[in-house]
């Protein structure tokens, strides 16, 4: 279940830093 709480938080993170790129 953290895994999934975690996974979710990255989710913004990760588009932010395809972004980025």
């Amino acid at each position: 279940m953290l895994l999934g709480s975690t996974h979710l938080s990255l989710m913004p993170s990760s588009l932010a830093y395809f972004l980025q790129l």
